[in-house]
């Protein structure tokens, strides 16, 4: 479960590309609070403050000149955040403990690019968790921050969405998704956590040869390479409203990288690789 939790194995494709520009307002419930996060130049982490419980907006600026994604994780007792990077930074397959939940967050987001999330945050201690996609480049440490979330509902509405994602253990379902910028319903109806990395498949590659290579990692990939798109990591048995990018129509490939909790091989090496048509 290594690099906030988010991109695991990915990186055996390339680097992940963005959710989308800068957010448009319309449509998110007026119950939502809004917590304002970014990512600066330096690499801090900046704007998290306490939010109460219950449906949450998240908007993340990325103002760093690699792309970064936001992760939250909520924990259920006093762990340090020197645990939980343990965990997150450990080798891919290691167990997940159950005190460390995937909170959500919002999903890779290029250089001054923006994106979105709608989710219900329950009380508790929560750890803020953006890291930085360098392949090929000189590490960068994750920028982090401890959030509280306190009182407030333990649950509430989400916003509406025109399009939704099903994650089950292990597939993916997918409806009304378009060309553009989709605000999706990304429902994890799994056990496991699961989260969404989404690929253009190359013309006239199948959903088949991108199982063939990641169970080789021979050739080329079999995708559109720099019109990535993803998600942050969520528990199972709940959801979000988030923005995510699919520059152009056509097939694409919606993949999972996260390991059991037991541990064990990626979901993707499990076969949660679905093919969905983008209109």
């Amino acid at each position: 479960m290594k690099k906030g939790l988010t991109l695991l194995a990915a990186a055996a494709l390339l680097s992940l590309g963005a959710c989308g520009d800068d957010e448009d307002k319309e449509g998110t419930s007026g119950k939502a609070q809004t917590l304002s996060v970014s990512v600066n130049a330096q690499g801090r982490l900046i704007g998290i403050a306490p939010v109460k419980g219950g449906p949450v907006r998240i908007d993340f600026r990325n103002a760093a000149k690699n792309p970064y994604d936001l992760q939250l994780v909520r924990v259920d007792g006093g762990q340090s955040l020197a645990q939980v990077m343990r965990v997150i930074e450990g080798g891919e397959g290691g167990p997940i403990p159950s005190w460390l939940h995937g909170a959500g967050g919002v999903g890779t987001t290029k250089p001054g690019r923006s994106a979105s999330a709608t989710q219900v945050l329950p009380e508790g201690r929560y750890y803020a968790i953006a890291s930085a996609d360098t392949e090929g480049e000189r590490e960068v440490k994750p920028a982090t921050a401890a959030l509280r979330v306190q009182g407030g509902e333990s649950g509430g509405d989400l916003p509406s969405a025109p399009a939704t994602v099903t994650a089950t253990d292990y597939a993916f379902e997918a409806e009304g998704l378009k060309q553009g910028r989709n605000r999706i319903r990304f429902v994890n109806d799994g056990d496991e956590l699961h989260h969404i990395v989404a690929f253009q498949l190359a013309p006239g590659k199948s959903v088949a040869d991108v199982k063939r290579f990641f169970r080789t990692e021979k050739g080329r990939p079999p995708i559109v390479e720099g019109v990535e798109s993803s998600t942050a990591v969520i528990d199972g048995k709940t959801e979000q409203v988030v923005d995510m990018e699919f520059a152009n129509a056509g097939k694409w490939a919606l993949v999972c990288f996260i390991s059991d909790r037991k541990g064990g091989p990626p979901h993707a090496a499990k076969g949660m690789i679905s093919e969905v048509e983008v209109g």
